[in-house]
């Protein structure tokens, strides 16, 4: 056996971990401020909106129209959830596949893909 006096006692090393900031809580009014639009692109699109709902408490709330606005006000950014809901899964993945590939030993031949689009990247 090794005597092992000799050797210096281990420190765990200090935490270094912290968490980050929190994110600021931006009031409803600062909001507005946020993305810069001018003034007759404000005004367009406050007429765009109270036109629309106009249409739709206007006419029967059984009518095609009514079915049809609310319809589209559901789908108004599921394509961008989409999208991004998408990046997360793929983000997800890699790290899912690189533990795979070490339990099977090929951890280091995973190839390199594109957090974007998932593509594969010529390295």
């Amino acid at each position: 056996m090794t005597d092992r006096s000799d050797l210096p006692d281990l420190i765990p090393p200090a935490p270094v971990l912290e968490a980050p900031a929190p994110v600021p809580i931006i009031a409803p009014e600062q909001g507005d401020e946020m993305v810069k639009l001018n003034e007759a692109d404000k005004l367009a699109l406050q007429q765009k909106a109270e036109q629309f709902v106009t249409g739709l408490l206007r006419g029967d709330s059984q009518s095609l129209n009514f079915t049809e606005g609310t319809r589209s006000l559901h789908n108004l950014g599921q394509e961008e959830i989409r999208k991004a809901s998408s990046v997360s899964s793929r983000l997800m993945e890699r790290p899912m596949a690189t533990q795979k590939g070490l339990k099977e030993g090929k951890g280091a031949r995973l190839p390199v893909v594109c957090w974007i689009c998932a593509e594969p990247l010529k390295t």
